[in-house]
């Protein structure tokens, strides 16, 4: 059947008809769909059996019969979308939404919207882009760096400002710091049901550590020896006393060994959390809970994430709205401490600029009495973020300005901007997301003079071998501080996230990367006795 075909005739007789009873021939059915009155009678039985109306022939020719629209043509075309999507026929359902010319975007939105009154399994989640990988070593996005967190596990995780089992249930480490002992959970399984064993965690964490970009971070692991089946000991170059944080970033996620080098978006990644990627499409990606999750089972079967590239622009994708329309009470939860914003001056002969001093005072709320007037090179993170400091900058310029931006990729450090504009992205633990900024995510050896470097590199190598966390953190607050000093890095306003969801959907909690835990999320279909939690 063309289910496009009989919802744009459908909409043609509710439209003459509405929603009651009427009289009528049916040759009036065939005039109203343009076709014959053989074609027309076909239709009347299509849509009888698929429960949209009511047809009462009358017997003899030109006798009058009765026909009842029951259901809204944009009801019946959710019914064929929600029956198409249980199919797995994405694509399918996505073309149906703009029968009788409508606004693809518009009704996409429209159907999430309304997906929490028709459903009490799936939740459905908008978003402005396609994602990208969602490879553990690939993923730099905030948005693909918490769905690894749901579809894959690490040997640790970092929760309530601690570091927790996951993969490991204990660990331990020799008198020196540079050798590691995990030991594993028995019996876990990757969501192709096959074994997840030492191997694949050895296979994951040494291709990590060859990887260039993340080699200054987990490049000192020299090796990994498997004692036994549920045992292994990691060997390191030198003292690290923060290994068991650095392994709960999502980077360092456990992947089947077979799919390491070969997994992208369209393969479908292979971990064991606590949702599996059932369709992973152009559209949407959606997540199934896994059944043998070794943690707690999530609470909602089906998580989906729907993309259109119009809704960028959209306010409510920008400031994070679980739904893009909200005909029902919501609320909104909030989480301090996700970073801080900072002006990076990358171009040494640059630091003394009264131009820069001005664009830093500028974003901290303290302009200056005059427009601002300079020739430098500005870069910003390709974010919302970014995007809201290049606006507000290019506002308060002077007309005859030649200042130029450009945008940069979070996992780009050899662009040749005079200034950076960014932010260190607190991703639990602070420790770990300090070393990743100072160890990844700069070209440090060029924005700094060589002896500031080889003091730089003496610096963060003494936080690895300070066995006590707190005094750890505070040497890289100080090397913080420092770089402030000399005028390379600024820091700006403090970073933190939201999210507002409808009063139906709880569970609700942001977490350490600006979304939040799929896996407790779950609708209340009586929000008239909802109590926040």
């Amino acid at each position: 059947m063309n289910y496009k075909r009989a919802l744009e005739n459908y909409e043609r007789l509710f439209r003459r008809f509405g929603p009651c009873c009427v009289d009528t021939q049916l040759s009036d059915v065939a005039e109203i769909v343009f076709c014959s009155p053989r074609h027309a009678r076909n239709l009347l039985h299509q849509l009888t059996d698929m429960d949209w109306i009511d047809w009462q022939a009358a017997p003899g020719r030109g006798k009058r019969a009765k026909i009842t629209c029951k259901i809204e043509p944009t009801d019946a075309c959710y019914q064929l979308v929600d029956q198409l999507m249980a199919q797995g026929k994405t694509e399918a359902a996505i073309k149906l939404m703009d029968f009788n010319d409508r606004k693809l975007s518009t009704e996409l939105q429209h159907f999430l919207a309304s997906s929490l009154d028709r459903s009490q399994s799936a939740i459905r989640i908008p978003f402005h882009r396609q994602l990208k990988s969602l490879h553990p070593h690939l993923a730099f996005e905030r948005t693909e760096r918490h769905l690894i967190l749901q579809i894959f596990q690490r040997l640790t995780q970092y929760k309530n400002d601690k570091v927790m089992p996951d993969l490991a249930h204990h660990w331990q480490s020799n008198s020196t710091g540079d050798e590691w002992t995990f030991h594993l959970r028995p019996s876990v399984f990757f969501h192709n049901q096959s074994e997840l064993s030492a191997k694949d965690i050895k296979a994951s964490l040494l291709w990590l550590a060859r990887r260039p970009f993340w080699q200054q971070l987990y490049g000192h692991i020299t090796g990994i020896d498997i004692i036994s089946s549920t045992t292994l000991t990691v060997r390191l170059s030198h003292p690290d006393w923060c290994l068991p944080r650095l392994l709960a970033r999502p980077e360092a996620s456990i992947m089947s060994s077979a799919t390491i080098k070969t997994a992208t978006v369209q393969d479908g990644p292979v971990g064991s959390g606590p949702f599996y990627p059932d369709v992973v499409s152009t559209r949407m990606l959606r997540l199934k809970r896994n059944p043998s999750y070794v943690g707690q089972l999530a609470l909602a079967p089906v998580i989906e994430i729907w993309f259109h590239n119009e809704w960028e622009d959209l306010k409510e994708c920008r400031e994070h709205l679980i739904f893009l329309e909200q005909h029902q009470p919501v609320y909104t939860v909030s989480r301090s401490g996700g970073g801080i914003f900072y002006m990076l001056t990358t171009n040494r002969e640059c630091r003394d600029s009264p131009v820069i001093a001005d664009i830093g005072n500028l974003l901290l709320g303290n302009p200056a009495d005059k427009p601002i007037k300079g020739n430098i090179h500005i870069a910003v993170e390709n974010n919302n973020d970014g995007r809201k400091q290049a606006e507000e900058i290019k506002a308060a310029q002077d007309s005859d300005s030649e200042l130029t931006f450009s945008s940069r990729c979070i996992n780009d450090s050899n662009s040749n901007e005079d200034v950076l504009l960014g932010a260190i992205r607190t991703e639990g633990c602070k420790i770990t997301s300090l070393r990743y900024f100072f160890q990844c995510d700069m070209n440090w050896q060029a924005i700094l003079t060589k002896p500031e470097y080889q003091l730089f590199r003496s610096k963060l190598l003494e936080t690895q071998l300070q066995p006590v966390e707190k005094k750890a953190l505070d040497m890289l607050v100080g090397l913080l501080d420092w770089l402030e000093e000399i005028k390379v890095i600024r820091r700006l306003n403090a970073k933190g996230f939201s999210i507002t969801a409808p009063i139906k959907l709880q569970g609700l909690e942001v977490n350490h990367v600006g979304w939040c835990d799929f896996s407790t999320l779950w609708i209340n279909d009586t929000p008239e006795q909802t109590a926040l939690e």
